[in-house]
């Protein structure tokens, strides 16, 4: 009997061990402060599935300065040639790993990968285009958020979704060469 009692006894401790470090592992996963960096793709030619053009090119030599210090984890771009080559230059020269998503209007597809890469709570940046942008960044957590579309001549937005114990903030901000002038009520700061 003092054996099963003995038994039980080792059995609750490792049990509650056990509790306790999941508990603090999940609370240390959960915890962590998250950052999503989202821009539209780089100045492109135009056709089929464009390259990006020198100042398309310039453009990404820019993502690379304004984002090589934020601790970015991964990169998440679409299928299309602008949104690659917009990621280059921060992927080769920081070592940061590309996860391809289906570009679409509801944001199920970034969704869905992001998911898939238990990506949740790490600081991701997101290139995307000027009709899905929006979408993204309600899906995000910013349901507020006023603009239908990025202007076709606007590739210097940045905008910062922090999510950290349990709210979520937007931040806007511009990055490189200035695009055309912004519509009125949507004031961006440069990034510091």
């Amino acid at each position: 009997m003092k054996k099963i009692l003995l038994f039980k006894k080792h059995i609750l401790f490792i049990c509650l061990m056990c509790f306790y470090f999941f508990a603090t592992a999940q609370n240390a996963i959960t915890t962590r402060p998250g950052s999503y960096y989202i821009v539209r793709h780089a100045e492109k030619d135009t056709g089929n599935n464009p390259v990006l053009i020198p100042a398309g090119l310039l453009r990404a030599g820019d993502l690379y300065r304004a984002l090589k210090n934020r601790h970015i984890d991964k990169i998440y771009t679409t299928k299309y040639r602008r949104t690659k080559m917009t990621a280059d230059s921060l992927s080769i020269y920081s070592g940061i790993s590309v996860v391809e998503y289906i570009a679409d209007t509801t944001g199920s597809g970034l969704q869905e990968k992001i998911n898939e890469q238990k990506d949740k709570q790490k600081n991701i940046l997101i290139i995307a285009h000027s009709n899905t942008i929006p979408v993204i960044i309600k899906m995000l957590g910013i349901s507020n958020f006023r603009l239908k579309e990025i202007p076709d001549n606007e590739f210097d937005n940045l905008y910062i979704i922090t999510k950290k114990n349990n709210s979520t903030t937007i931040q806007y901000k511009k990055y490189g060469t200035p695009s055309n002038k912004m519509k009125e009520g949507h004031k961006m700061n440069p990034l510091q």
